[in-house]
């Protein structure tokens, strides 16, 4: 036995060999970024890959045990790969196949203070939806230019608001 499955808690032992047993049952094992994802959209994912995929969600610690538990070296590769919230998707379906269904259950949602932008975040020129108001001032704030036409707030130029990588911040 491991020095550390003499330390830790049976609970932390279980899940290590829920995953090896996972990870000998099929074929294909997927690491998903979880970071962001609203639990109403995971609840369809799951939905979606139900039939013919599992998806198991633990601790990073205890996956990346799991893993390099399983004696394969080409594991260590996707070990170092893991990082943030992530989880584990169990198949034997083609790989292929199951990147298609997950792009297809992607639905995108409001950047949050605090999460890392995935891709640049631009504000495109052209009118908004939004009532000319206070609101011309927030955007104002932030380096937005606006002006108002027919009562609603029209974006004058593009801007670059948040950089792949950054930090989306409260404003």
């Amino acid at each position: 036995m491991d020095n550390y499955q003499t330390k830790a808690a049976e609970w932390k032992k279980q899940e290590v060999e829920v995953i090896k047993n996972l990870a000998s049952k099929y074929k294909l094992i997927g690491v998903v970024d979880m970071s962001g994802l609203p639990a109403s959209q995971l609840l369809r994912i799951k939905a979606g890959i139900a039939d013919f995929a599992e998806l198991k969600m633990a601790r990073k610690n205890l996956i990346k045990m799991a893993l390099s538990e399983l004696g394969n070296k080409d594991m260590d590769k996707v070990i170092e790969k893991i990082e943030g919230k992530v989880a584990l998707l169990f198949t034997n379906e083609d790989a292929f196949k199951i990147f298609k269904i997950l792009k297809k259950n992607i639905a995108y949602t409001k950047a949050k203070a605090g999460q890392i932008a995935p891709k640049d975040i631009i504000i495109s020129a052209g009118p908004t939806n939004f009532m000319a108001g206070p609101m011309i001032g927030e955007l104002g704030r932030v380096g937005i230019k606006t002006g108002a036409e027919g009562g609603k707030i029209v974006v004058k130029e593009d801007k670059l608001l948040v950089e792949k990588g950054d930090v989306i911040n409260n404003e």
